[in-house]
């Protein structure tokens, strides 16, 4: 009888331990299931990155329709007298993601072209404005930009507009004052502005 008992438990132990190498060893095999290379690891960062950046692409370009859109209505302007144009050319209306490009401070640039001749077929005369955004927190910084007949930045107006219920208000203001300053009827502040080297922003014919 002792021996019958002896028997019944050693059997117990060995069941006990195939059991706890089986479970050690499914256990091992899980980790290393989960275990990936650090070349796995360079290609999961590089994925979750262009996530990101494509993420804040799509924002910028919905909220540069979006002012686009909302300078259009504040004008009271038809929408073929307003259009994106690429910051290298400045005359051909394009698409958003042609006429959008990253610089190396992290902003979207772009330019936009107001046509000012009311019922005027295309091509028309416009004036250009160079805007740059880039999201901070909660907002966009939105920076207009005033640049001379080489391209250069002389001067820039910065204003921060909420990346969700966005009021453009004050950006339009500024906007609509800047143009109509820059036609000035008094003549002699005209010629003023051009021997200092008046910012661009008229242009000639658009391309249709």
């Amino acid at each position: 009888l002792n021996v019958l008992a002896f028997s019944g438990k050693e059997s117990e132990r060995r069941r006990v331990e195939r059991t706890r190498k089986a479970g050690c060893q499914s256990l091992i095999g899980a980790k290393r299931s989960q275990t990936v290379s650090k070349f796995e690891e360079l290609c999961r960062a590089r994925e979750e990155s262009t996530k990101q950046f494509v993420s804040y692409r799509d924002e910028s370009w919905k909220f540069a329709q979006r002012l686009m859109g909302a300078l259009g209505s504040y004008l009271g302007c038809s929408p073929e007298n307003i259009c994106f144009v690429a910051t290298q050319d400045r005359v051909t209306p394009t698409h958003i993601h042609l006429a959008m490009e990253f610089t190396n401070d992290g902003f979207w640039q772009f330019g936009l072209v107001l046509g000012l001749q009311k019922g005027a077929p295309a091509p028309v005369e416009g004036y250009y404005l160079q805007l740059a955004i880039k999201t901070q927190g909660p907002s966009f910084k939105v920076k207009l930009l005033q640049i001379d007949a080489d391209n250069k930045t002389i001067a820039e107006n910065s204003f921060m507009v909420a990346r969700q219920n966005a009021d453009f208000r004050e950006l339009n203001d500024f906007i609509f004052e800047k143009i109509k300053g820059y036609f000035d009827p008094d003549l002699d502040k005209v010629l003023e502005q051009m021997a200092n080297g008046r910012p661009i922003g008229f242009l000639g014919k658009l391309e249709s």
